[in-house]
C-alpha cells in the first residue's frame, strides 16, 4: 500500500485506501474504505462471519472490490498487519465468506498465477492475468477525465458529448 496505494487494476478490481477515499455529505459510500469496511461488517453481522472465526464483524476492514461486486478486506486477528489473513465475501459464492493465510500483495498474486484451487472472485476478468495494469486512482481519474479510457489509453467514445 505504501508503494503503490490506491487504484485500479485492468477495470476489474479497485483497491482502496484511506486517504483516497471520498465521502459524500450524508457518510461513507460504496467504493471507499470506510464504505466498503461498513458494508462488509454490516454482512458479517446480518448473516454471520466466515466458518471457524473466532472474531466479531469490527475486526473486519475493506481494501479491494471486484467488478463481480465481492468484497476484500483483513480481519485484524494480530497485533501485526503483516499477520492478517485476507478475507474475501464473494457475491456469488458459497459459502460467501472465505479466508486466505496470505496478506494483500500475495493474495493479488496468486489471484494472477491461478495458485489457487479455484478463482477466489465471483469474476474470473484477472484469474491468471499474466500482465495486469495497475493504473493510480489520481491517474485513473486524470485519464477519464481528459476523454481517455483509464487501461486501454483509447479515446472514451461519446465524451464531451451532449444528449438531451
Amino acid at each position: 500500500m505504501a508503494t503503490y496505494g490506491a487504484g485500479g487494476i485492468d477495470d476489474a478490481f479497485s483497491v482502496l485506501t484511506p486517504e483516497a477515499t471520498t465521502q459524500p455529505p450524508d457518510g461513507p459510500g460504496f467504493g471507499s474504505m470506510a464504505g466498503e469496511t461498513a458494508i462488509m461488517r454490516h454482512i458479517w453481522a446480518t448473516e454471520g462471519g466466515p466458518e471457524g472465526v473466532v472474531a466479531g464483524s469490527d475486526s473486519v476492514i475493506a481494501w479491494g472490490v471486484s467488478c463481480g461486486a465481492d468484497i476484500l478486506g483483513w480481519v485484524t486477528v494480530d497485533e501485526d498487519p503483516d499477520n492478517w489473513p485476507v478475507l474475501v465475501w464473494e457475491r456469488h459464492g458459497r459459502p460467501h465468506w472465505k479466508i486466505y493465510d496470505c496478506g494483500m500483495a500475495e493474495f493479488l498474486r496468486r489471484l494472477f498465477a491461478e495458485a489457487f484451487d479455484e478463482c477466489p472472485l465471483s469474476d474470473a476478468s484477472l484469474w491468471g492475468e499474466t500482465a495486469p495494469h495497475f493504473v493510480h486512482w489520481r491517474e485513473e481519474q486524470r485519464r477519464w477525465e481528459s476523454g481517455i479510457d483509464p487501461y486501454t489509453g483509447e479515446p472514451r467514445p461519446y465524451f464531451g458529448m451532449k444528449f438531451d
